[in-house]
């Protein structure tokens, strides 16, 4: 939702890796986070834009990272997610 014809200059491969990982990152969140419901949580993509900013946030309902790990969201192999590792 929002500016929905908007338009930017940007490199394709960075920006789709990006958008990729984080809409994976809320897909998975929001799926674990109410997996013993009925209805799981929409994600919304709203764009907006004016003569100096392009933003597009994604809102999901996935519950967040708790304080204590705010500080290596910006490591490269970091994640929250329950990895299982098997084995042959």
């Amino acid at each position: 939702n929002g500016h929905l014809n908007a338009h930017f200059a940007y490199l394709e491969q960075p920006l789709g890796y990006i958008l990729s990982e984080l809409i994976k990152n809320a897909m998975r969140a929001t799926l674990e986070n109410h997996v013993n419901e009925n209805h799981v949580p929409d994600i919304a993509f709203t764009i907006a834009n004016n003569a100096n900013n392009f933003i597009i946030r994604i809102s999901d309902r996935g519950g967040g990272i708790s304080h204590e790990l705010e500080d290596k969201v910006f490591e490269y192999h970091f994640t929250t997610a329950d990895i299982t590792v098997q084995t042959t």
